[in-house]
């Protein structure tokens, strides 16, 4: 069997030259210092070299090419990353707009025409600061983003510079800027609030946060406040007015039971998702601040009750009502205010826990 064995380039393999075993100790026992040379043929198949996967006839390897592969994934990425540098990008109804922010490579003010993107019959400015963009600057100044385009005839990827003045619409928040010890900082302080309330819309204990301008099914954006409370608590009027639109919870509703509420200014306030309206009210009736006009519930798309709220200074877009109602907080007030009629309307029996809104 060992003669019979020879590599492929017709010399003798090792198998060939080994000396003939040698016993100590009895059998199945190698000498010190001896190794067993295995002359099977499977373990000298596998010293033969296996023929190059570029020769002729031979099919390729499985990773063949792969490197390439990775190489042109690589180039894609780094492409991507930088396309994605150029650019902040901000999901809005689930539209990707562009958005640009005041960064440091921008000059720290502008001087000349660039100065001032505001018409010339604005009323009301602001100067921007770094950091800023035009959805930071409607947040800030309480007011919609349409609104803001409209009165500095913009687009959400006009640019700004540090130092620049743009016009705030009517209703917006004013506010003022400080300089911090050292000009290292600038702060946006608010001014005065473009609607103050006599009351707060619901009856505690409720809760709420700031969702302005948060996503919503449908490509929608949030324009109110959702101020979670139980089931059947009182919804309040928030200042003296009319009753001027009511909309009634039917299948496919989005509101559900609704109340319009405008105020001698023009200004209106939108209650949604009532479970029932106060007895005894209907379009055109007046009513007082603090007056019970309906009762927090889940009518129209909502997931659990609370009071969905909405601001528009005299008929306008809406503002953020969330710094407006916090200034009146009532969420830790659970006794009713005096009623014109003196006395309460009565209230549903069960009580449901506060959920989600919408």
């Amino acid at each position: 069997m060992r003669a019979s064995l020879a590599r492929e380039d017709g010399h003798p393999s090792a198998a060939s030259t080994v000396p003939p075993r040698e016993h100590s100790r009895g059998a199945g026992h190698l000498k010190a210092g001896r190794r067993r040379a295995d002359t099977s043929p499977v373990m000298d198949e596998r010293t033969v070299a296996e023929p190059s996967p570029r020769g002729a006839g031979v099919a390729s390897s499985p990773i063949d090419g792969f490197e390439d592969r990775v190489e042109r994934r690589v180039r894609d990425l780094r492409r991507a990353r930088a396309r994605a540098r150029r650019r902040r990008l901000v999901a809005i109804a689930g539209l990707a707009v562009l958005l640009p922010t005041v960064s440091a490579a921008v000059p720290s003010t502008v001087t000349g025409a660039a100065a001032r993107r505001a018409p010339a019959d604005c009323t009301t400015l602001y100067t921007v600061v770094r950091n800023d963009s035009w959805f930071s600057i409607a947040q800030k100044s309480l007011v919609s983003m349409n609104a803001l385009m409209q009165a500095n005839n913009a687009n959400a990827s006009s640019p700004l510079h540090p130092g620049m003045q743009v016009c705030l619409p009517s209703g917006a928040a004013v506010t003022t800027t400080t300089a911090a010890p050292g000009g290292a900082t600038t702060t946006t302080a608010p001014g005065a609030l473009p609607v103050q309330l006599a009351a707060f819309p619901t009856q505690g204990p409720c809760w709420f946060i700031d969702t302005w301008m948060a996503p919503r099914g449908g490509g929608r954006l949030h324009e109110g406040v959702d101020i979670m409370a139980k089931a059947g608590q009182y919804v309040y009027a928030v200042s003296d007015g009319r009753l001027s639109r009511q909309a009634v919870d039917r299948p496919g509703s989005r509101s559900g039971n609704a109340w319009w509420l405008t105020a001698d200014d023009g200004t209106y306030y939108f209650y949604a998702h009532l479970s029932a309206f106060a007895p005894g009210l209907e379009v055109g009736s007046r009513v007082a601040a603090g007056q019970v006009i309906g009762y927090i519930g889940r009518t129209g798309n909502a997931s659990g009750p609370h009071l969905h709220f909405e601001v528009h200074p005299r008929g306008g877009a809406p503002v953020n009502p969330t710094p407006i109602v916090r200034a009146v907080d009532g969420c830790r007030n659970s006794t009713p205010p005096p009623q014109p009629s003196g006395s309460l309307p009565p209230t549903p029996s069960t009580l449901a826990p506060a959920g989600p809104g919408t």
